[in-house]
């Protein structure tokens, strides 16, 4: 009995030593990257802060904030005349007149669009750019709900191995415990021994945790356009979400107020801005112009006015002949507004379907963790009872440890239950527009 003892606890003193050692790695390798010369940044940010920094930094959101502000000019560039032009004719065989040869003909003119239509082309740039406006409103909310996400994910995580290590703790009391009941007679190897593989399972639980956490920090440091191997700790201590949220006013929030929305309504106006602006295309244009010739003098007569120089003043006038062109472009457009009424519609119903999910998540959530709670209470309980059973009579040690990881999963389970109320909250708040 001696011998076993002996070499349970060298197996015990070689796995603490090991784990210790294990431990030890990604500390020392932080303080030579921190020593190094910060290579690696590690930021503890809240989720407000690290969605303010996804709206300032986040490259998708710039490339449409950049369209919104560049179609902004457009504006001003169709609502302006054509150029007006300028020419110069010189005449190598001059055309002869009773007052002399021409010489040099200069000439000007500016062509006007029916009057209106200046107007018209500016209305459509101008609603094509508000819709792209309210097309990064959709995006800036798609990136918030993106960080959300990743936040909550990374929380969970970083919970999730706060929880395992506290418990690896418990388990290594009751390791001490079980050695103890070894020593006096009381208690079996193999007790030891069990509770010994449960802690490598958690052990090995710790290491996945770290895989686990690459790919929501790659996606938080991309949204966030920063290196994707930038750490990111979390800061918060969450607890179940509140939802302070009706249905009935939610939708009509929607119904008034979503960016994607209004995009697919100011782009029917851009349809109806481009039927307008074709009825102005379909009349005629007109144009202004002014020739002055250069006339030399007559050397063979000395008619009265001789030499005298020609003005000529001209007017044209562009009368578009065929209309089945503008006739095309008004039944395109009034199709496209159907398309659009088609597309709201079906956005509509898409987040009224988010909406109900939501909450459906949300009251899982809740029901799993009251329930999960009321369990770890109860387990807790009888842990306590069968602990000191053991403790007395070395008897129940498996019952005491199928209890103890009961309990661990309770925890994770009160987390998940926390984390998923947390994420329906968000996939609701991404429906509303303050």
């Amino acid at each position: 009995m001696n011998t076993i003892i002996r070499i349970l606890r060298c197996v015990s003193f070689w796995y603490h030593t090991h784990e210790f050692k294990q431990r030890l790695m990604p500390i020392r390798m932080v303080a030579l990257a921190f020593v190094a010369g910060f290579s690696m940044n590690v930021h503890a940010q809240n989720l407000p802060t690290l969605i303010e920094m996804a709206n300032e930094n986040n490259l998708g959101l710039k490339v449409s904030q950049g369209e919104y502000e560049s179609s902004v000019e457009r504006a001003v560039q169709v609502s302006t005349l054509p150029n007006p032009e300028f020419g110069v004719g010189y005449f190598p065989l001059p055309v002869e007149t009773r007052l002399g040869p021409q010489i040099v003909r200069f000439s000007a003119s500016q062509k006007f669009p029916w009057f209106g239509s200046l107007d018209s082309r500016s209305k459509v740039e101008s609603s094509k750019a508000m819709a792209l406006n309210e097309r990064t409103s959709t995006a800036e909310l798609q990136l918030s709900y993106g960080v959300k996400v990743a936040y909550f994910k990374l929380y969970e995580l970083e919970t999730k191995r706060a929880i395992i290590n506290r418990n690896i703790q418990v388990l290594k009391a009751l390791e001490r415990l079980a050695i103890s009941k070894l020593e006096s007679g009381m208690a079996s190897a193999s007790d030891v021994l069990r509770v010994q593989i449960k802690i490598e399972e958690l052990n090995q639980d710790l290491a996945l945790i770290e895989t686990s956490r690459i790919n929501p920090q790659v996606e938080m440091n991309q949204m966030l356009n920063r290196q994707l191997e930038t750490e990111v700790l979390v800061s918060d201590s969450l607890t179940l979400a509140i939802l302070a949220f009706d249905k009935d006013s939610l939708r009509a929030n929607i119904v008034a107020n979503h960016p994607l929305l209004r995009m697919y309504e100011l782009e029917q106006e851009v349809s109806r801005n481009i039927n307008a602006l074709s009825d102005f295309d379909s009349k005629p244009n007109f144009g202004v112009g002014l020739d002055y010739i250069l006339v030399n003098e007559r050397t063979d007569a000395s008619p009265e006015r001789n030499g005298r120089d020609i003005v000529q003043i001209k007017a044209t006038i562009s009368i578009p002949l065929d209309g089945r062109k503008y006739s095309a472009v008004r039944r395109e457009q009034e199709l496209q507004i159907d398309v659009l009424n088609n597309k709201r519609a079906n956005a509509l119903l898409l987040f009224t379907a988010g909406i109900e999910k939501a909450f459906a998540e949300y009251d899982d959530a809740k029901i799993r963790h009251d329930l999960f709670i009321r369990q770890k209470q109860l387990t807790q309980s009888a842990i306590n009872i069968i602990e000191a059973d053991y403790s007395a009579r070395g008897q129940k040690f498996d019952e005491l440890l199928i209890l103890e990881t009961e309990l661990i999963q309770y925890d994770l389970k009160i987390l998940n239950a926390i984390v998923k109320s947390h994420l329906a909250k968000a996939a609701i708040e991404l429906y509303i527009v303050n």
